[in-house]
């Protein structure tokens, strides 16, 4: 018979609440809040491409740099120095100007991704594989919460310098307290051991793991760019279309509760319909939701534009993860790697190439960048179909 080991289920939940309350401070603010804060500033479309660009650069730093700081140092410090990056960032940008916010934009990039990428595999490496997918659930639900929490509050309290980086500093902040609960992990727990949020679906043939890794990289090219210009760029494109910035919050915060309730519907379809099926839904209900965007909308239409957007944007990166899983046998750290940060890094181009196109050709144009991309998609998807058995 063998013995079960006892599960750490302080560090479970502590851990859990770090990556809460940290994303709702980390994420919440800094990445959809914070756009609509520089958007006040009077920025243009090319200014707030470059300045939102720059967090999905630092993530994508911290995400390269994390692991060998781990292995020299412990993942208790390398989250703790995540934290300290982002609390920095938010107290520097309220009280500066120009450079120092690219500056600082980056940093708290760094701090997300540094936080990310020690917490995740710490979390998960403690816990018995006949509960990590409950785990894992969990801990997505979780985080999911935060880009609901974050505008909310924001509404609630003002769109002010006052409100954004006190809510962003205290969420931060907060999470360093479940941190010292949480014990070390027994040994460092390599990048493999971070599963994805679905598993795989019963019957999906494996014997094409180059043709649906090349699908998962696609994915998660597109969808990295949709969503890096859609959360940098749309505060201007509210500001443009006469939307005030509570309005603009609104929308945010409804746009993160289609984050929190699509993506156990779309994991079960990937699982039991297939990658491809359930990539080509997300494309399309992408699209049609981002061209009720181009068109002159009541709050009404708006707002379930919004929440259908929240609801498949962040599901390309979770299809991705699961092409990922598919094809990650021989080295899953290498195949987890090359997903992650070309989705990161496609995250950082979208405000790059967005801000310049809206500043060249006006806000419509910002919204056909986002529906090319995703036809490119859908026509990559479609060729993928005909050349080899469906993923």
């Amino acid at each position: 018979m063998t013995t079960r080991q006892p599960v750490d289920r302080r560090s479970i939940l502590a851990l859990n609440a770090v990556s809460t309350l940290s994303q709702v401070g980390q994420y919440g603010i800094g990445f959809i809040v914070l756009p609509l804060w520089f958007a006040q500033q009077g920025l243009g479309p090319s200014r707030l491409g470059l300045i939102t660009a720059l967090p999905w650069v630092g993530m994508l730093a911290g995400l390269a740099v994390g692991p060998r700081w781990i292995a020299r140092s412990s993942a208790r410090r390398v989250v703790a120095l995540g934290l300290a990056c982002t609390l920095i960032a938010f107290a520097v940008i309220p009280r500066s100007a120009g450079a120092a916010w690219l500056v600082a934009s980056a940093l708290a990039g760094l701090g997300i991704g540094l936080r990310w990428i020690a917490l995740e595999p710490w979390l998960y490496g403690l816990v018995p594989a006949r509960a990590r997918g409950r785990v894992v659930g969990l801990h997505e639900t979780l985080i999911g919460l935060a880009p609901i929490i974050a505008p909310s509050l924001v509404g609630w309290f003002g769109t002010g310098e006052s409100a954004v980086f006190t809510i962003g500093l205290a969420f931060t902040a907060l999470a360093a307290l479940p941190l010292a609960l949480a014990r070390p992990p027994q040994a460092r727990q390599p990048l493999a051991a971070v599963p994805t949020t679905a598993a795989l679906a019963p019957g999906r043939p494996a014997s094409l793991p180059g043709a649906i890794l090349a699908l998962g990289l696609a994915i998660a090219m597109a969808g990295g760019l949709v969503e890096g210009a859609f959360a940098g760029l749309f505060p201007l494109f509210g500001t443009a279309r006469g939307l005030g910035a509570a309005q603009i919050a609104w929308l945010l915060s409804i746009f993160g509760a289609g984050g929190l309730l699509f993506q156990y519907p779309l994991g079960w379809l990937a699982d039991h319909r297939g990658l491809r099926l359930t990539a080509m839904l997300c494309t399309v209900g992408t699209a049609l939701a981002l061209a009720v965007l181009a068109l002159p909308a009541a709050m009404g239409p708006l707002a379930v534009a919004l929440f259908i957007l929240g609801g498949f944007l962040p599901a390309f990166l979770t299809l991705a993860m699961i092409a990922a899983t598919d094809t990650a046998h021989d080295k899953p750290a290498t195949t987890f790697s090359r997903i992650t940060m070309t989705y990161t890094a496609s995250s950082a181009l979208g405000p790059l190439v967005g801000g310049a196109v809206m500043q060249a050709l006006g806000g419509s144009a910002f919204v056909a960048l986002m529906e090319l991309a995703l036809v490119a998609l859908a026509v990559y998807i479609v060729w993928r179909r005909r050349k080899a058995a469906p993923a």
